[in-house]
């Protein structure tokens, strides 16, 4: 059974406003990343966001392992096709890179583009198509990572991406697992949902580029709207 963020809800993944907010970015066509380290929920979360997308978009995904229920999405009327990559490395016939299927995705028009997880060269294709507008709809994918610098240290200075192309990022999404009141037992948890700000410009850590709008409360085990968020110096809120 995919997940959805109302089953998230239920296991205290997040909150109702957590998942009211990222509803809403996903309805809004943004560009959101999903981050965390490994067994975090990163694939599931981005499983359960795409099922806040309206059925009229066209959705693409790509993927180099078939872990997003994409199956499940078409027979509920969903209008979706997964592109996957394979190398010759691994015992394939032909091989076919993720740049070239960004690219072949790039080529059938606006569409939402999902993203399995990003970590090649294909990611500067996707900036360059994310930063003309040329993506279309909203784009979306995982990316290891503990934290929105450490996303930011990733796209930009293991991938290659400029930090102005980065700008395309509108919001990060950060999942851990934790342990709660220091058990041995570990629970996933989304949190942090961070907003990127475009007027920085060469550092967003230095220059304030980064905005919390949700973080997580260790003490009360949920995670909470800050301050920016309640008081609306959001740019993607206000934007909306």
């Amino acid at each position: 059974t995919p997940w959805t963020l109302p089953q998230f809800i239920c296991a205290k993944f997040l909150t109702p406003y957590a998942a009211g907010l990222l509803s809403l970015l996903v309805d809004a066509q943004t560009s959101i990343l999903v981050t965390g380290t490994r067994g975090a929920g990163k694939t599931a979360l981005l499983g359960a966001l795409m099922f806040e997308l309206l059925p009229k978009f066209r959705i693409i995904v790509i993927e180099d392992t078939q872990e997003l229920q994409v199956e499940q999405l078409r027979k509920l009327g969903f209008k979706i096709q997964a592109l996957q990559v394979q190398s010759v490395v691994s015992g394939a016939d032909a091989e076919l890179r993720a740049e070239d299927a960004l690219r072949a995705a790039l080529r059938l028009g606006e569409s939402v583009l999902v993203i399995g997880e990003v970590r090649g060269p294909e990611v500067k294709t996707l900036y360059e198509a994310m930063r003309v507008g040329a993506a279309g709809n909203s784009v979306m994918g995982t990316i290891h990572g503990a934290t929105a610098r450490d996303v930011f240290e990733r796209v930009v200075y293991d991938l290659g991406v400029t930090p102005n192309s980065f700008k395309a990022t509108d919001a990060i999404v950060v999942a851990t697992p934790i342990r709660l009141r220091g058990s041995a037992t570990r629970a996933r948890r989304l949190v942090q949902i961070t907003e990127v700000r475009k007027g920085w410009r060469r550092d967003p850590v230095a220059e304030e580029g980064f905005e919390n709008l949700m973080y997580y409360d260790r003490t009360d085990d949920e995670i909470r709207p800050t301050r920016a968020l309640q008081g609306r110096r959001s740019e993607i809120i206000a934007g909306i």
